[in-house]
């Protein structure tokens, strides 16, 4: 019979288990993947700046309570509706702003160039 190597866990390294394990390629890092929380405030921030939690909230019409048990860890947000909606939001806003910029470039009168007058 020949040796079968066993993991830490006392299952075989050949087994099921150990080909279900998704385990990074080695020598590449992992970016760490960031909570649902760390892109919620990451979303919020991008959308309304330092103070977000309110403006956020009512983007979204929850509760500014519930917003703010989320940050603090009170209640846990599970990625999911809620991140998807304010995904689209930032998206929209972003695209806004750029649309925006655009049409303030183009109507922005020209400065004269130094020395012609």
């Amino acid at each position: 019979m020949a040796f079968q190597k066993t993991s830490p866990y006392g299952r075989s390294a050949m087994g099921k288990t150990a080909m279900a394990r998704k385990l990074p390629p080695k020598g590449l890092p992992q970016a760490p993947q960031k909570t649902p929380v760390e892109v919620l405030i990451e979303l919020g921030r991008t959308l309304h700046g330092e103070h977000w939690i309110g403006p956020t909230a009512r983007d979204l019409d929850i509760a500014h309570r519930t917003m703010a048990n989320w940050v603090s860890g009170k209640s846990r947000l599970r990625d999911g509706p809620i991140l998807d909606a304010l995904r689209l939001l930032v998206k929209s806003h972003t695209q806004a702003v750029a649309q925006a910029r655009e049409l303030s470039a183009a109507r922005a009168p020209q400065a004269p160039s130094p020395g012609r007058r």
